[in-house]
């Protein structure tokens, strides 16, 4: 339910509640778009029963317009069409018909969103009273002459929604001033607390060589990170990059405390075990880091790093066979690692065969030019 909170209500009618509420939530998007954020989910659009005043307004709303839309079909109505226009296009969104992976998104009205310009064009020229059947516009110049009223209508309209689309340009500039931006905006979606989390990590403390170099980004990042796992306190991922702060910390013992967390709520999730292995093996216990990574083998077979620190972990243990298959493994879902392979060829010579430990040194050695002077 972290992607879409509808997963989260407990039983159909209160689902069904919560979707009329974000029906209503697009339409009021429309008329006026502010504020506007790139994520919506669990939990910042609350769930709720019937009983909600919202769902309520939401709900005689939509029936209205619905209703409008059928009696009008007859006589061939433009807001018959809009209305239905509407309708159709945003059911696929809707979440009352099926369950989609989202509760709630902006995209979502692209298309929809035409209909409302459609509605609101009618609107005005109906309030002016103008007729455009008696009047043939040929170019810009004549329909400036047509009528300058309707101009001065839809100028400022088009000026103040002009200047919010323009204005949130900006933030969209970096995934950090995205970020930034729509946590103030929607505070109480998990996802959205995570991936600010994310970008302070990444962008912030880290830097290119993926090395800390601010770590009271680190802290801010865990901020972020807790706060999501408030909100949805079994968000296996949120712990896991908790986890994973600690460690850049060098507070390893926090950072194995919370990756068990992680995988009290996601027991299959192969990353956590593979960092944990990390941990185990800098402390040099063998073991345990042979265990762990094998657990991340086993939920992703395809995980290539996975493979390489097991093979690494096969070695120090003194198991050369062992070592010299995971090492294939990793090769084989990541062909371009020259380390791996560098290693195979290393393995094998450790144990007396020559023939394959050069074929591997050789061809570690034309993949990266580092390995020449190494074999």
């Amino acid at each position: 339910y972290t992607d879409n909170l509808l997963v989260a209500a407990p039983d159909i009618l209160t689902r069904h509640a919560t979707a009329i509420k974000i029906m209503g939530k697009y339409i009021w998007k429309l008329i006026i778009p502010y504020p506007l954020a790139s994520d919506y989910s669990f939990n910042q659009i609350t769930i709720n029963g019937w009983g909600n005043l919202w769902v309520l307004i939401s709900f005689f709303t939509l029936l209205f317009i619905g209703i409008f839309a059928i009696i009008k079909f007859k006589i061939k109505h433009i807001l018959s069409f809009v209305i239905l226009f509407f309708f159709i296009t945003i059911s696929i969104y809707s979440n009352i018909v099926i369950i989609i992976g989202s509760s709630f998104g902006e995209r979502f009205l692209f298309i929809p969103s035409l209909a409302f310009s459609l509605a609101l064009s009618w609107i005005i020229f109906k309030l002016l009273k103008i007729n455009t059947e008696k009047t043939q516009i040929t170019e810009p110049k004549s329909f400036f002459n047509f009528n300058k009223l309707i101009v001065l209508t839809m100028s400022p309209i088009l000026l103040i929604y002009s200047v919010e689309v323009i204005s949130r340009n900006k933030d969209w500039n970096s995934n950090l001033s995205l970020y930034s931006a729509d946590v103030v905006k929607s505070p109480n979606s998990a996802h959205m607390r995570y991936y600010y989390g994310l970008v302070l990590m990444k962008d912030k403390a880290m830097n290119k060589n993926s090395q800390v170099e601010h770590p009271e980004y680190l802290d801010s990042a865990i901020v972020q990170f807790s706060i999501a796992a408030k909100i949805v306190p079994t968000f296996a991922d949120a712990y896991d990059q908790i986890g994973l702060a600690y460690y850049r910390k060098n507070m390893n013992d926090s950072a194995i405390k919370y990756y068990q967390i992680a995988l009290n709520y996601n027991p299959t999730k192969s990353i956590t075990y593979s960092n944990m292995g990390v941990i185990y093996f800098n402390n040099k216990q063998f073991d345990r880091a042979l265990e762990v990574y094998q657990k991340a083998v086993k939920y992703d077979p395809a995980f290539s790093d996975a493979w390489m620190n097991l093979g690494s972990t096969f070695g120090t243990l003194g198991k050369a066979n062992e070592a010299i298959e995971a090492f294939k493994k990793c090769v084989e879902f990541n062909p371009q690692n020259a380390t791996a392979t560098y290693y195979i060829g290393i393995t094998y010579k450790g144990i007396g065969d020559n023939i394959n430990a050069k074929y591997y040194l050789d061809k570690a050695a034309d993949m990266d030019s580092k390995f020449a002077q190494q074999k």
